[in-house]
């Protein structure tokens, strides 16, 4: 007799990490941070827009290279704008960004935080997890252009209709406190995401034993994250060069750029070439949108968090 597939659960009680914003980094994003829908657009966040997602990592590591990772630069679009003859005064009075390079306002919101989370989750990668979710969800998956509805297509940031497909089936068939799965940038980099329940507070029932360490680009976790770019960024420091042992991390440096009034304090992910030289978006603030569940009327005005 052949058993139906079923989905493997974690029972965790794990310490874990993110990176979100003061005052506490913990938080639910408040709906006004939602899109003009009524929906947050991270890869686990709910499709009909009825519960919150707050999303973790193993390690600092872990959240930084997922947060870090709309910074990247393009080498094919940097190529391309490297071969545009640009006029020196068009130059000046349009300047274009350079690309991976990062305003230190970015860091000066934001604080890393480790806490520990336990409850039971759904290991949404494993073998017999997929086997039991590709029924509902194999169809979405080739209509959404992927080839199949495997591990690849649950980890791929693009495929955000399926994964969010999915949250919302597991949130609504079952009592589980999430999903984890491997990280797209490796496999050994745990990462977390907790769906909001009904009565919960500002923060998840799951989460406790807070911490708040601050961010600084002195920071090694923050440095191997640039330098483990395929690019091979390098996180650079804006201010008078400091011992080049300070960091102890491999490619990581420091360079002498120092900041004046037309020149913002930056980090920088430099791309090694030949030639010299949002984390996500910022949403437009609006009145959340009025909604009947149960989670959307306990909403609270907790400082956003978006993922």
């Amino acid at each position: 007799m052949v058993t139906e597939p079923q989905l493997v659960v974690v029972d965790a009680e794990e310490p874990v990490w993110r990176v979100g914003f003061k005052p506490e980094p913990w938080a639910w994003s408040g709906w006004e941070w939602a899109g003009s829908d009524g929906r947050f657009d991270g890869r686990w966040d709910d499709s009909q827009g009825n519960f919150r997602t707050v999303y973790a990592g193993s390690t600092l590591l872990a959240c930084l290279l997922e947060v870090l990772a709309g910074f990247r630069p393009d080498p094919t679009l940097a190529a391309g704008l490297d071969s545009i003859v640009e006029d020196d005064e068009d130059a000046a009075i349009h300047s274009t960004a350079t690309a991976g390079e990062i305003s230190y306002s970015w860091l000066g919101p934001r604080l890393a935080a480790s806490a520990t989370l336990t409850g039971r989750l759904c290991a949404v990668t494993a073998a017999e997890s997929i086997a039991a979710l590709l029924g509902p969800f194999v169809a979405l998956a080739h209509l959404l252009g992927l080839h199949d509805f495997d591990a690849a297509a649950l980890k791929d940031a693009r495929a955000r209709a399926l994964t969010q497909s999915v949250a919302t089936h597991l949130h609504a068939t079952t009592e589980l406190e999430g999903v984890t799965f491997a990280s797209r940038h490796g496999d050994d980099l745990a990462l977390w995401a907790v769906f909001e329940r009904a009565g919960d507070s500002a923060i998840s029932h799951t989460l406790d034993a807070f911490e708040h360490h601050p961010l600084s680009p002195e920071d090694p976790a923050l440095q191997v994250s640039a330098s483990s770019f395929p690019t091979h960024g390098r996180v650079s420091h804006p201010t008078p060069r400091a011992p080049e042992s300070d960091t102890g991390v491999a490619g990581a440096g420091w360079s002498r750029r120092t900041p004046d009034s037309s020149s913002p304090r930056t980090l920088r992910y430099e791309t090694r070439r030949r030639r010299s030289g949002p984390y996500g978006k910022t949403p437009t603030s609006r009145s959340a949108p009025a909604g009947s569940s149960a989670i959307r009327a306990g909403r609270t005005s907790a400082t956003v968090t978006p993922s």
